[in-house]
């Protein structure tokens, strides 16, 4: 079982491996923020998401790293949006999809009610790339937006018939945690709709379906 952990109370840590004898092995440490990991199907090459800090402005940004079965890191992204929380909304779980791609999870950077213009503009511009699932082309590096309107895309799957589903967490205030089945293009709500942006607009009683 491979997994990322942070280490020594700070944001920075590692991926470590866990035997089935319960030994971990740490496969490789000094990354900030680490989050997602998937294998590259049919190969021992680990993708990981984390952060990375401009050395000029200390501004954060979202990355994702490719690990080789060496210990070598090569950079995929620097580039992505980030950080709403000293922890959270970030560049989030990722998976490789059907068509050998890989599918990224990028949080929103702000709970977005704090628009320059109300009296024209309800919502504040969001970045392109925030709130969405980006399909990353996992050599290149080029991205596409595959949905958008998820606040916090948190983890995302695909199931064996070519589903996308992915869980969206919440506002800070409590209310709507999802579970979402993706649409390809697909635009999910925030923060356009009920609790992610509408504090006026009553939430709808959630179906399973």
């Amino acid at each position: 079982i491979y997994a990322t952990v942070l280490e020594a109370g700070s944001q920075y840590g590692a991926v470590v491996a866990l035997a089935a004898d319960g030994i971990s092995e740490r496969i490789r440490g000094d990354l900030y923020s680490p989050l997602g990991l998937a294998f590259q199907p049919g190969t021992d090459v680990l993708y990981v998401s984390g952060r990375v800090v401009d050395d000029e402005t200390g501004a954060e940004r979202g990355a994702l790293w490719r690990l080789l079965s060496d210990g070598t890191l090569e950079t995929v992204l620097d580039d992505l949006p980030c950080c709403f929380e000293e922890i959270a909304n970030q560049v989030n779980g990722l998976t490789f999809g059907p068509d050998g791609y890989l599918y990224l999870g990028v949080g929103a950077i702000t709970d977005r009610g704090e628009s320059l213009n109300p009296d024209s503009e309800p919502f504040a511009e969001l970045d392109e790339r925030e709130a969405s699932i980006l399909r990353v082309h996992p050599y290149t590096g080029e991205t596409e937006v595959f949905a958008s309107g998820i606040r916090k895309p948190y983890d995302l799957t695909f199931t064996s018939d070519g589903r996308a589903f992915a869980t969206d967490n919440g506002l800070l205030t409590g209310p709507g945690d999802r579970l979402l089945a993706i649409e390809t293009g697909g635009h999910h709500g925030w923060p356009f709709w009920r609790g992610r942006g509408c504090p006026d607009c009553p939430p709808a009683r959630a179906q399973v379906d």
